[in-house]
C-alpha cells in the first residue's frame, strides 16, 4: 500500500522537510544568511552575519596612535572579530561615526577626552577586546603659556614678545587676543618669540597648535599702551655722592619698566606698581642729575636728582713715588678738590699748593722717609678718605724706578724723573728706540716729554705725560694706537684727539682712557666689543665707551676685554666672555659696560689678563674666567664664570696683575697659572694650580705686573725685579735665558 503524497491544506502555507529544517537550523544558531553582495554595506557598526557563539575581538594595532583631546580624529584599527560591533570606547568614551570595513578592519571618530593615555576597546555581541599596547591611544595636551616678557607694547604693534610655556610643537598660530601675530619664531618646545599686531587694551596671547589653543591665563595678558612712561616724582630728591640712596619715582605706564637711569647711569630698581618704581641711586658727581624710566613704550622726560656736595675724593696721584728729599710735584686728580685749603703727605704738610679745578691739584711732596704714606686732602667740606689711589711712596734717591709695565714679550720703567726704558722683544717698534732691533736690556725711549704714567699690552706701549696727553708706539694693526692710522710707529706718536688724559690702559690690540670730567674712552680693535661703544666695530680713533657707570677711578683693558673701577668699589667689565672673564655668570660677549656679579663695592683694583680677571676687594684676591691652566688659582682647572677667592689670598693682598698668568703681592710675591716660572732648576714649566712664592723677590714690593709669560715688580726702594720667559730679553738681565726667581734688571738702580 503506498502513502498519499502530502496535500497541504487549502489557505495554508506548505513547508516541506528540507525547509522546516533549515528553519530549525536558523532559530538554533548553527547555520546563518549572509545577505547578497548587491546589498549595500551598514554603517551603523551592526555587521549583517549573526555572532551568536562568536568570540571576543582583538586589536592588534591603531593608527593614528595619538591625537588632539578635542577629538574629530578619525583612527583606523585591525584585528579580529569585528562582527556584531556595540561601539567603540576610548577609555569610558564612546566614538563615533564607527565604519566596519571588514571583520578584521575598522575606523571610528575619537570622541573629545582629557589628555592622556587612553586604552580603546571594541564592544560586540561576543565580547570587548582586551586593553594591551597595540590598543593604546594617547591624546596630546595643547600648549600652555606660563608667562611672556614684556607684557606691554605700544598700540601699534611691533613689540618683540618672548613666550614661555609647554609643548609648543607644531605651532600654527600666535594670538594676541583675535589678531594673529605679524610673525612667530618657535626656538624649542618652551620658547618662542612673537611680534605683536597692533591692537588696543589688555588682550590674551595663546598659542594655537594641532592640539588645541592655549587656555587663558593672567601670566599670558598683554597690555596696550598708547604713550610711554610718565615720572611726576621723586622721593628723597636728594643723597650722597657715593650713591646708595633708596628712592621712591612716582608716575605712570611703569609696569614694563625695563631700565632707570640716574644721571646718565643705570640704577638697580624694583616695580612696586604701575605708579611706582623704587630705585637705588648709584654714585655720581656733586650736583644735579636726570632721573629717566624706560619702557617698551618709550622713556619718561626726566626729573631730578641732586647729589650731594661731599667731601674731596682722591682718584689718583700722578706720579705716586719720589725721593726722601722731597720736591716731587705731584697731581692729584678726583673730585671736590676747588676749595682745597691743605694736602698732607701722611703727617706733613705739602710744601706747597696749586688749585686746578675741581678735579686736580698740584701738590709739591715735602721730605719723608722711606715708605708709603697716605696723601689726604682738606678743604671747607671736609678731609679725603685714605685709599690705595691716594698713597705716595718715598723711595731712596739712588732707587729710581717709579713704575713698571709689562707687555706681551716686552717691558718698561719710568723712573722719578720722568723718562722711559724700555726692553726685549721689539719687532713693531714697542721698545720706542726708533728701531725694531729686540733689546736684552734698558734702552731710552727717544722724544717723548716727561712722563707721569706708563702702559703696555699686547706689542704696544703708551706714556701719559705731565701735561695730559698721551704717547703711544708699536704695534698698530688695530688702531690701538689711536692716532688714526693702523700704522706701526718705532718712536713716541701723540695721540691728538685726546687731551686732559687722567689714565691709559692698553690690551693686546685696543686702549683705553680715562679723560677729565669722568669721560671714559677707548679705540682699536673691537671685535667682541671690548672698545665699550656698543658695537663691535674697531675705530682707530677714540671712542666714548656707552653707558659706562659714574665715577671711575681705574680703567684695565685685558686681550679682549676690558673693565672699569669706580670709586665707590664697584667693578665693570665688557666685551669678550667665552671663557666668563666678564664674571657675570654667562658666557655672552657685551659691547656695552656690565656689572661683574657680587662686586658692587669694595673693590680696591682690577686686572684684565688674557682670556680672564683679577681683582682685590676688601683686601683679598679674586679671579675669574679661563682657568685651563690655573689662572684663577683656586686648585682647579675648572673656568669659573664669577668671582672666585684665589687660595690663601683671603687678605692682606696690596697689588695683583693678570696677564698669560696671575701674581700678586701679599707679604711677598705669588704667582699661579702657566708658564711663570721658566727657569731650569729654578721652578718649572708645569702648571701651577695655587699661588706659589716668587723666589728672589725683596719682601718690600709695592707693584707687580705681568705678561704673557713673565712678570715684573717694583720696590719700595725703586728697584725693579722680572723672572719668567726671558726667550726675547723681557726680563732686561742681558740674556735670554728664562728665570724661575726674580733678579735685578740690568742698568736700573
Amino acid at each position: 500500500m503506498t502513502t498519499p503524497p502530502f496535500r497541504a491544506r487549502p489557505g495554508r502555507a506548505v513547508i516541506g522537510p528540507v525547509r522546516l529544517l533549515v528553519l530549525l537550523l536558523l532559530v538554533t544558531g548553527l547555520v546563518s544568511v549572509q545577505a547578497g553582495a548587491a546589498d549595500p554595506p551598514r554603517t551603523n557598526g551592526a555587521d549583517l552575519v549573526s555572532t551568536r557563539g562568536a568570540a571576543a575581538p582583538t586589536i592588534s594595532k591603531v593608527w593614528p596612535n595619538s591625537g588632539p583631546p578635542r577629538g574629530g580624529q578619525r583612527v583606523t584599527m585591525t584585528g579580529t572579530g569585528f562582527v556584531g560591533v556595540k561601539r567603540v570606547l576610548f577609555g569610558s568614551v564612546a566614538g563615533s561615526a564607527v565604519k566596519v570595513i571588514s571583520p578584521s578592519v575598522l575606523e571610528v571618530t575619537s570622541p573629545a577626552h582629557p589628555g592622556g593615555l587612553v586604552n580603546i576597546k571594541v564592544v560586540t555581541s561576543g565580547g570587548t577586546s582586551a586593553a594591551g599596547s597595540a590598543s593604546r591611544y594617547t591624546y596630546l595636551a595643547g600648549p600652555t603659556v606660563t608667562a611672556i616678557s614684556p607684557s606691554s607694547g605700544p598700540a601699534e604693534g611691533g613689540s618683540s614678545v618672548s613666550v614661555t610655556g609647554k609643548r609648543f610643537v607644531g605651532v600654527t598660530a600666535v594670538l594676541f587676543g583675535s589678531k594673529p601675530a605679524a610673525r612667530f619664531t618657535v626656538s624649542s618646545s618652551s620658547m618662542l618669540t612673537a611680534i605683536a599686531p597692533s591692537g588696543g587694551g589688555t588682550v590674551d596671547l595663546r598659542v594655537r597648535t594641532a592640539s588645541g589653543l592655549s587656555p587663558i591665563r593672567t601670566a599670558a595678558r598683554f597690555t596696550y599702551v598708547g604713550e610711554g612712561p610718565k615720572a611726576t616724582s621723586v622721593t628723597p630728591a636728594s643723597g650722597p655722592a657715593a650713591g646708595g640712596t633708596l628712592v621712591s619715582i612716582v608716575g605712570s605706564g611703569f609696569i614694563d619698566a625695563h631700565a632707570v637711569t640716574i644721571g646718565g647711569a643705570m640704577a638697580e630698581f624694583t616695580i612696586i606698581s604701575a605708579n611706582r618704581i623704587d630705585a637705588t641711586t648709584p654714585p655720581g658727581n656733586p650736583g644735579q642729575a636726570p632721573i629717566t624710566v624706560s619702557t617698551p613704550s618709550g622713556t619718561s622726560s626726566p626729573l631730578t636728582f641732586t647729589y650731594d656736595v661731599v667731601g674731596p675724593v682722591i682718584t689718583a696721584l700722578a706720579p705716586s713715588s719720589g725721593p726722601i728729599s722731597g720736591g716731587t710735584s705731584v697731581t692729584i686728580r678726583g673730585s671736590g678738590l676747588a676749595s682745597v685749603q691743605q694736602v698732607h703727605f701722611g703727617a706733613e704738610p705739602a710744601a706747597s699748593i696749586t688749585a686746578v679745578d675741581d678735579t686736580s691739584l698740584v701738590a709739591v711732596a715735602p721730605a719723608g722717609a722711606q715708605g708709603a704714606v697716605p696723601v689726604t686732602v682738606t678743604t671747607s667740606v671736609g678731609t679725603s678718605t685714605p685709599s690705595p689711589t691716594a698713597t705716595f711712596v718715598y723711595i731712596t734717591e739712588s732707587a729710581a724706578v717709579a713704575q713698571v709695565a709689562a707687555g706681551s714679550d716686552h717691558a718698561c720703567a719710568l723712573d722719578v724723573a720722568g723718562t722711559v726704558r724700555c726692553w726685549g722683544w721689539n719687532g713693531f717698534g714697542q721698545l720706542g728706540d726708533g728701531t725694531t732691533h729686540s733689546r736684552t736690556a734698558p734702552v731710552a725711549v727717544t722724544g717723548l716729554p716727561i712722563v707721569t704714567q706708563l702702559a703696555a699690552g699686547g706689542g704696544s706701549t703708551c706714556a701719559l705725560t705731565i701735561d695730559a696727553s698721551l704717547w703711544c708706539w708699536g704695534w698698530n694693526s688695530f688702531g690701538q694706537l689711536g692716532d688714526g692710522t693702523t700704522i706701526d710707529r718705532s718712536v713716541p706718536t701723540k695721540v691728538a684727539a685726546l687731551d686732559q688724559v687722567q689714565q691709559v690702559t692698553l690690551g693686546n690690540g685696543h686702549g683705553c682712557a680715562l679723560l677729565a670730567g669722568d669721560r671714559p674712552v677707548c679705540w682699536g680693535w673691537n671685535h667682541y666689543g671690548q672698545l665699550g661703544s656698543g658695537t663691535t666695530t674697531s675705530s682707530p680713533l677714540p671712542v666714548a665707551v656707552v653707558d659706562a657707570p659714574a665715577g671711575i677711578a681705574q680703567l684695565s683693558a685685558g686681550d679682549e676685554h676690558s673693565c672699569a673701577r669706580t670709586a665707590a668699589g664697584g667693578l665693570w667689565c665688557w666685551g669678550a666672555n667665552h671663557t666668563g672673564q666678564l664674571g657675570d655668570a654667562t658666557t655672552s660677549p657685551s659691547a656695552r659696560p656690565t656689572p661683574v656679579s657680587g662686586m658692587s663695592a669694595g673693590v680696591e683694583e682690577v686686572s684684565a689678563g688674557l682670556l680672564h680677571t683679577c681683582a682685590i676687594r676688601d683686601g683679598a684676591a679674586l679671579c675669574w674666567g679661563r682657568n685651563v691652566a690655573g689662572q684663577v688659582g683656586d686648585g682647579t682647572m675648572t673656568r669659573r664664570l664669577l668671582p672666585t677667592v684665589v687660595a690663601g689670598m683671603e687678605s692682606g693682598v696690596v697689588a695683583l696683575s693678570a696677564g698669560g698668568a696671575s701674581c700678586a703681592l701679599r707679604s711677598g710675591g705669588w704667582c699661579w697659572g702657566p708658564n711663570i716660572f721658566r727657569g731650569p732648576g729654578e721652578g718649572s714649566d708645569a702648571t701651577s694650580l695655587l699661588p706659589a712664592p716668587v723666589i728672589g723677590l725683596p719682601p718690600d714690593a709695592l707693584d707687580i705686573r705681568v705678561g704673557r709669560d713673565f712678570a715684573c715688580a717694583r720696590t719700595a726702594s725703586g728697584a725693579a725685579y722680572c723672572w719668567g720667559d726671558n726667550a726675547q730679553g723681557q726680563l732686561g738681565d742681558g740674556s735670554t735665558a728664562s728665570r724661575g726667581s726674580a733678579a735685578p734688571i740690568l742698568g736700573l738702580p
